[in-house]
């Protein structure tokens, strides 16, 4: 194991024992050290040295010293190191993400329809009042002509929030309508010259498939070049 031998003859030199003892005082001294690998992946090559750092009984061994018996090189900590902190962060990170993510929701829910919001002038109270002038000292308040003295002003849904809402209540598949187009045309070079009979068949099972057939909605926007197509049919037939 010439990694080990060199890092158990370097490790020796008092200008590498000086360096892992000022790196391990950086990131906070033994115990910083030993929280921080608690949370870094089973390793046999790491796993030997976390139980030294661990054991009470080598609590004034140095770092170096430590390294050397569990045959880990310096290095090899501080990637682990690295690794370990990572992970703890993304596990804290997510944590108070996915406390936040209902009120997320609610909020991207509601404003995906009409709604109402605070006066933009009147900040809600549905009147303001004028500043003072030489004629008329102390003026009263008057309605707010944006809301007509009502606080709130109606907004209509956003569109691209209401596709999230459609797509992350499973009701549409992005990119759907271009996958049944695609589904039907394979499906009618398939069936060969079969007649219109054939054709029309085809169709109406690739619409039966896709829970369009018999419905007199149109879809939304993106999905018109279905319509189109299934037209185009129909009136070839």
């Amino acid at each position: 194991m010439a990694e080990t031998g060199l890092t158990r003859r370097t490790i020796t030199l008092p200008a590498i024992r000086k360096a892992l003892q000022d790196l391990e005082e950086a990131l906070g001294g033994r115990d910083a050290l030993i929280a921080a690998l608690a949370h870094a992946p089973s390793s046999p090559t790491t796993d030997d040295l976390y139980g030294l750092l661990a054991d009470p009984a080598h609590a004034s061994t140095s770092l170096a010293e430590l390294c050397a018996q569990a045959d880990v090189p310096p290095g090899t900590l501080l990637k682990t190191f690295n690794l370990a902190e990572l992970t703890r962060a993304q596990a804290v990170a997510l944590r108070q993400m996915t406390r936040r993510l209902p009120g997320v929701i609610e909020d991207l829910a509601t404003r995906a329809g009409p709604h109402t919001i605070p006066c933009d002038i009147c900040e809600g109270r549905g009147a303001s009042t004028p500043d003072p002038t030489p004629t008329d000292p102390n003026p009263g308040p008057i309605p707010c002509d944006l809301c007509r003295g009502t606080g709130q002003l109606t907004r209509s849904g956003d569109l691209e929030r209401q596709r999230i809402v459609v797509e992350m209540a499973g009701l549409v598949k992005r990119g759907g309508g271009l996958q049944i187009i695609q589904t039907q045309q394979t499906a009618i070079m398939n069936q060969g010259a079969g007649g219109s009979e054939t054709v029309q068949m085809a169709v109406q099972e690739i619409l039966g498939k896709a829970g369009l057939r018999g419905r007199g909605t149109r879809l939304a926007p993106e999905d018109d070049p279905l319509d189109a197509e299934t037209e185009g049919l129909d009136d070839a037939v």
